[in-house]
């Protein structure tokens, strides 16, 4: 165990969550976290570009059970994917839930918001590009209230 202080208070480091992955058990340029009901946790996984003429991979939504004990994380589902179709997205980069556990996620490269339900089935995809009223221009962070 490493034990760290840090501006007066103490942190005890026990293990790290998940390894480079492209899907399932593992995260590819993580970029969000967002806590759900319980111990449910939901990490916005960006993926990368593989040059000019190769896809976007690995962007997801990680669904994970975490548990206060070392070691007893679990995995439990990938939500969207890379593309460019509806569910799919580029560049994923902001995301939240609402009361109901909806998720929303934030795509710059697509200027859209995509909206899930907490079991991963695509609910909405709105989102005009632009910069008029009622258009988005590379939407980031997102909060909902």
């Amino acid at each position: 165990m490493l034990t760290t202080l840090v501006a007066g208070r103490v942190y005890d480091f026990s293990h790290a969550v998940g390894r480079l992955n492209a899907d399932g058990e593992g995260f590819a340029f993580q970029c969000a976290v967002v806590a759900g009901k319980g111990s449910t946790v939901y990490v916005l996984n960006r993926g990368a570009e593989f040059g000019a003429n190769a896809p976007f991979v690995a962007a997801r939504i990680g669904k994970w059970n975490f548990s206060v004990e070392p070691g007893k994380e679990e995995w439990l589902v990938d939500i969207g994917q890379s593309g460019h179709a509806e569910g799919q997205f580029i560049w994923p980069c902001g995301i939240d839930l609402d009361s109901q556990e909806n998720i929303y996620v934030t795509d710059e490269w697509l200027n859209r918001v995509s909206i899930f339900d907490k079991d991963g089935k695509l609910q909405k995809v709105w989102g005009t590009p632009g910069d008029g009223d009622g258009e988005i221009n590379r939407p980031s962070g997102i909060a909902i209230d």
